[in-house]
């Protein structure tokens, strides 16, 4: 996806990942109770998934956003939903902040 194109679908917070060398696809690997897997926006950070975007089902047409946080024998990964419901500045940071809480 380009900077404009994330930036109209999660906003101008997310517009600047691309600036931190993340690359965003649009399109889910999993996608659970048979949602359209076009409403996911997954984030790499040298060509690892760090985190994803979906469309929470309390709230149609918003966005959340999730940091990987560990990835089952299956390979479908999960984490928790970042605080405030928003997007992060900077996925990088958050998906680490996710892995050490998980270590601890």
């Amino acid at each position: 996806m380009t900077a404009d194109e994330i930036g109209e679908l999660l906003g101008p917070v997310a517009a600047g990942w691309l600036a931190l060398g993340l690359t965003v696809y649009r399109g889910g690997w999993y996608v659970p109770n048979g949602d359209d897997p076009q409403q996911q926006v997954r984030v790499f950070h040298d060509h690892v998934m760090i985190g994803w975007t979906q469309e929470p089902h309390r709230c149609p047409g918003e966005r959340e956003y999730r940091s990987v946080e560990y990835t089952d024998r299956e390979g479908l990964m999960y984490g928790p939903t970042y605080p405030g419901g928003g997007m992060p500045v900077d996925p990088i940071a958050a998906h680490r902040e996710t892995q050490q809480g998980a270590r601890s």
